[in-house]
């Protein structure tokens, strides 16, 4: 062990970095086995048989590499040759964790290298979740036909996409005038000249890159929610079952958006906080994952929320005028005749369509 590698080693706190960087490993992995499950549910359902195709597409991109994707017709129930986007963010954190761990045990100046798997990570959230605010974002102009609040949400959206990828792209892009790669752990990547020396450089350079970005993920997961929620609670329309399901997507919509904006204002405030600990990594290799798993609950609770109000008939008992009725004695009695009119609501829901 060098002299830089066992002083590294006196003052190194294994928990905050390492280790959190491992239990985040370990929880990517717990809620991606959920998203495979609610994948799972989706692709069986027979809502998914019936749902336009640029959406069942959609999911594919997000888990699945389309197997006949020229073809005009696509059957659902196709058995998927792999996996895409959300298993190679799931593989990205796994070796991250790999190489800071094994590859590079008993070796604390390994922390320092700006591997290339950690900027992967990042650029496979920016992707993931462009598509799912994507899908958001068109749920509100179905709603609102605002092109105002439709325009805010892709401007975020934009924004947040931009900064999301060019912060990776400078910790990983190529260039050769930058003196020896970071890389030296591998000769075989002497080519790849990287734009830091380190990871503490790159994070110390681009922090106010790294803040943008965060600040508007954030910013874009409160803009759509915020927006969902507004339109939903505006579509009120006194009947009690339109509001009964009305109210079952705000409380989806708070549930799944809630969550997924915890984690992205939990990330930007580990990564103000901690700058050089790993505990914004706990939250990087979670946070896109958390909007996989809304688009998911979304789609698979359909059925649910339309449960008994997306189509159907309200009897309404009243009493009609009183009748006359000629009794058997020549003289008149009243009979009050109840009659049951129907009165069939359409009750139409762009929402969960």
């Amino acid at each position: 062990m060098t002299d830089t590698g066992a002083a590294l080693l006196a003052h190194l706190n294994k928990g905050s970095t390492i280790g959190v960087g491992f239990l985040g490993v370990i929880a990517s992995s717990i809620v991606y086995g959920v998203t495979c499950m609610q994948t799972f549910q989706y692709y069986r359902s027979p809502r998914a048989k019936t749902d336009n195709r640029p959406l069942f597409y959609m999911v594919l991109a997000l888990w699945y590499t389309i197997r006949r994707l020229v073809q005009q017709e696509a059957h659902p129930d196709a058995v998927p040759c792999g996996r895409i986007l959300d298993s190679l963010q799931s593989s990205f954190s796994i070796y991250a964790c790999y190489f800071y761990v094994i590859d590079n045990y008993a070796n604390p100046s390994g922390l320092l290298i700006n591997n290339w798997s950690i900027p992967a990570v990042i650029l496979t959230n920016a992707c993931i979740s462009f598509l799912v605010k994507t899908f958001f974002t068109f749920r509100v102009w179905r709603l609102s036909g605002s092109v105002y609040a439709t325009g805010t949400c892709v401007i975020f959206n934009l924004a947040r996409l931009a900064t999301n990828i060019y912060y990776p792209a400078r910790t990983y892009v190529q260039s050769r005038y930058r003196g020896p790669p970071c890389a030296t752990v591998d000769s075989d990547l002497s080519i790849l000249r990287f734009s830091f020396a380190s990871l503490l450089v790159a994070e110390v350079e681009l922090e106010p890159y790294g803040i943008t970005s965060m600040s508007l993920e954030a910013s874009a997961d409160i803009v759509v929610s915020s927006s969902l929620i507004y339109y939903l609670y505006s579509s009120r329309t006194g009947l009690s079952r339109s509001d009964d399901m009305i109210t079952r997507l705000i409380f989806l919509t708070v549930a799944t958006g809630g969550l997924t904006t915890l984690f992205a204002v939990a990330n930007l405030i580990a990564y103000i906080a901690a700058p050089t600990s790993f505990y914004v990594l706990f939250f990087t290799f979670l946070v896109a994952k958390m909007d996989a798993n809304a688009l998911l609950t979304s789609l698979n609770s359909r059925d649910y929320v339309r449960q008994g109000v997306s189509s159907g008939s309200i009897p309404l008992s009243f009493q009609t005028p009183s009748e006359r009725i000629r009794g058997a004695d020549g003289g008149n009695r009243i009979a009050d005749s109840e009659t049951a009119i129907e009165c069939k609501i359409e009750i139409e829901a762009p929402y969960v369509a």
